[in-house]
């Protein structure tokens, strides 16, 4: 059996290669754990192949590449209702009680292939992006164990839910991040929260051409 494995070179990039290799000990693989989002794909994923495991691949798995493997899937960090790009911002901004994660065919249009296994679980009211992707990270990763365990019993994936809305890009997060200069305090509360983070920053407001981003929760200005 041949295996493409394609992540991102991190701690849960790693784990997610040990699951593969664990369940799949007599396995071909081939991995690549990209160090930056800017590094290209190998050459090698336009390889025939038995299985195509992007998990938290930082790049856009290419046409050529899917139509050379049997069964192409994603682990995407977010459940069906929010495909696309700031999945934990959105769910912040929403203020949901339960999160997920989910694994779905890959398919030339992001986030938008049959889904074929979700694992949910409560959202705390005291959670942060990097609390609610820290656990989002443990779900996908025990998602990628029970779906490596049921690939190499030979049992077939079948569709088990359907993505709620189409995938949100880029542009529709810098729109929510952006705090309409008429909002009300309920509103500039919900949006600082869905993107304060220690190490990006977070909700602005845009003044005459210049951007003021709202500090973490605890920051001081120097």
């Amino acid at each position: 059996m041949q295996i493409l494995y394609l992540s991102k070179d991190n701690p849960v990039g790693h784990a997610g290669l040990a699951i593969v290799r664990r369940h799949f000990p007599q396995a071909a693989i081939q991995s690549h754990l990209f160090q930056s989002p800017r590094e290209l794909l190998p050459n090698w994923v336009e390889t025939q192949n038995n299985l195509l495991i992007s998990f938290l691949c930082p790049r856009i798995i290419p046409k050529a590449a899917l139509d050379c493997s049997a069964l192409p899937i994603n682990f995407h960090p977010a459940p069906p209702e929010y495909p696309g790009f700031g999945c934990y911002n959105f769910a912040l901004y929403d203020a949901v009680t339960t999160y997920g994660v989910s694994c779905h065919r890959i398919t030339p249009q992001i986030d938008s292939g049959e889904i074929f296994a979700v694992r949910r679980f409560g959202v705390l009211s005291e959670d942060t992006i990097s609390t609610l992707q820290q656990r989002s990270l443990q779900e996908l990763c025990g998602l990628l164990d029970d779906v490596m365990a049921h690939v190499s019993e030979g049992k077939t994936l079948v569709a088990t839910e359907r993505w709620q809305r189409a995938p949100t890009s880029r542009m529709d997060f810098e729109s929510l991040r952006q705090v309409p200069l008429d909002a009300g305090p309920e509103e500039v509360a919900r949006r600082v929260h869905a993107f304060s983070h220690p190490e990006f920053d977070g909700a602005f407001i845009r003044l005459h051409g210049v951007d003021f981003v709202a500090l973490p929760p605890g920051a001081r200005s120097r």
